[in-house]
Formats: structure tokens, C-alpha cells, sequence
């Protein structure tokens, strides 16, 4: 959550470049040494290792926050007292917010639990190969417009209200459709070539 909370700040100050540098080092760097070390050594291949090597991860990642951070004026910073009446304003305002968050979030891995269940592991591989491959898509378009388009729409509703905002919006929906659409055939396009090579 805290990791999350940092990411948007970040977004929101115009800092995208370090946002994703941080989610890079927390959510996907340590997945390559992991991977290599276990290829070399079976012994690795377990959930504990995974978890160390997830934990060095997010390790990494509060060193890197450090150094993003590094001139912030952290003095400045007070513990507010909890405000109870102000969480549940804001908790009954956001109920769909909240609810659609918990959706996607569920969404994001139930899919392959219930292919294990009616499926074989080879069928469940595949459907997990290529939802990874849209996934990155997704990844990529979201870093490459949606996140630099927040403190964009933040401003522009401070300025020009709702109408300034949905202009952004129209804007970079096109630009997003264009790019995933772009990604989304270069892809299906290495795919093509790739899988034949490996007898797939």
C-alpha cells in the first residue's frame, strides 16, 4: 500500500521516470537472478526462495526510494491524528471506486485458478503466456500515457474544471488506443514468427 501511495505521489509531482524505477526494482528486477540462479540450481526452486528474493526486491526498491527522495524536505512532515469521521466520508463516497479496485484486483489472477481447476497445466500455460503478453501491453501503454497524462488532468481541472479534464482525457484515449493497437500487433506479430521456432 505504502509502495502504491509513493508511486502516485511521484506520478502526481511529474515524476514518472522514477515512479516506474522503483516499480521496476520492487515488481521485476529481482525476477531475473532469481530465475537464473534457479536454472543453475534445482535447490532454489521453492516458495521461500521466491519470497527472499522478492524481499530483496522491495529491499532494493527502500534504498531507491531514499535516493529519489533525497531532497525532500522530510522535517516538514507531522503525524496527523486519525480522523474517523473524515475515513468514513470519503470511505461512503468511493464505495464503487473501492469496489471496482477489489474487482480487478480479483480478476487479475482468479482467471487461471479456475482454468486449473477444468484444464491441464499445458492449457493453463498457454492461456497464462499470452495473457502475459497482453498484460505487458497494458503495462506499457499505461507508463507511456495514463501515467503521464495524471498531473496533467489534476491541473487542468484546477484551471478549467471537468471540461478541461475530459479534452485530456479524449486526447490521450486516442493516443492510448493507438499505441496498445501498435504494441498489441508487433507483438501478435513476434509471436507468430517466435512460437513456430520452438515447435509450438
Amino acid at each position: 500500500v505504502l509502495c502504491l501511495d509513493l508511486h502516485f505521489s511521484l506520478l502526481i509531482l511529474k515524476m514518472p521516470l522514477q515512479a516506474n524505477y522503483l516499480l521496476f526494482i520492487r515488481s521485476a528486477l529481482w525476477v531475473l537472478p532469481f530465475a537464473v540462479i534457479s536454472y543453475l540450481d534445482p535447490s532454489y526452486r521453492n516458495l521461500i526462495a521466491v519470497m527472499l528474493f522478492w524481499l530483496g526486491g522491495l529491499t532494493l526498491s527502500v534504498f531507491g526510494t531514499l535516493g529519489v527522495t533525497r531532497d525532500w524536505n522530510w522535517s516538514s512532515f507531522k503525524l496527523i491524528r486519525f480522523e474517523t469521521s473524515w475515513f468514513k466520508d470519503i470511505t461512503s463516497k468511493n464505495k464503487l471506486v473501492y469496489a471496482a479496485e477489489i474487482g480487478i484486483a480479483g480478476t487479475m489472477f482468479a482467471d487461471r485458478f479456475v482454468l486449473g481447476a477444468i484444464s491441464n497445466l499445458n492449457q493453463v500455460g498457454i492461456f497464462v503466456f499470452f495473457w502475459t503478453v497482453a498484460n505487458a501491453v497494458q503495462v506499457l501503454s499505461n507508463s507511456a500515457v495514463s501515467q503521464l497524462a495524471l498531473p496533467y488532468m489534476l491541473d487542468a481541472y484546477k484551471h478549467g474544471g471537468v471540461i478541461s479534464v475530459r479534452s485530456i482525457i479524449h486526447k490521450k484515449s486516442i493516443t492510448a488506443i493507438t499505441l496498445a493497437s501498435t504494441l498489441s500487433l508487433a507483438a501478435f506479430t513476434v509471436i507468430y514468427i517466435f512460437m513456430p521456432m520452438i515447435g509450438r
